[in-house]
């Protein structure tokens, strides 16, 4: 007689595996194109130091439409540094699974803080110039867990 083997499954395991596959799945770019000009880890110069990019930085026209690249809440809108001494209008969403986006630099934002967003849905237009990383206009990616920076790259569709 065979002895048949079953594979018992508690709730916190089957949780765990539903997340990783969300996980696994790619957000669309949250700007039409995609090409990245400056990607996260990479060294950029300021004033003379040199700085590692904690972000990326996707190529985008002046006013090109900012899209939510999933489902999330806004968790913060307005002006932060930008590293040359200047400031950025930024929005910051957070993700169902604790992962913080932030995108800068913004022009016409159209989304508060508390509000929810669908992935795709409308919430800024890429601002005119740059920032201290890229002169020319470019939407910055930045991905948190927790205060640890991630690659947001890993996150987004080829």
């Amino acid at each position: 007689m065979r002895a048949i083997r079953v594979a018992v499954l508690t709730l916190p395991a089957v949780m765990w595996l539903l997340a990783g596959a969300q996980a696994a799945a790619a957000a669309p770019w949250p700007v039409a194109g995609g090409t990245v000009l400056l990607g996260y880890g990479e060294s950029y110069a300021v004033g003379g130091a040199v700085r590692t990019h904690l972000g990326a930085d996707i190529a985008a026209s002046d006013g090109a439409c900012v899209r939510a690249p999933a489902d999330a809440t806004v968790a913060f809108r307005g002006s932060v540094p930008a590293g040359d001494g200047g400031t950025a209008l930024a929005v910051s969403l957070d993700l169902a699974d604790g992962r913080r986006v932030t995108l800068m630099p913004l022009a016409d934002v159209v989304v508060r803080a508390g509000e929810r967003v669908s992935a795709g849905d409308a919430i800024a237009a890429v601002a005119g110039r740059g920032d201290a990383s890229c002169d020319e206009p470019h939407l910055h990616v930045g991905l948190k867990s927790g205060d640890t920076y991630l690659d947001p790259a890993t996150m987004f569709e080829g």
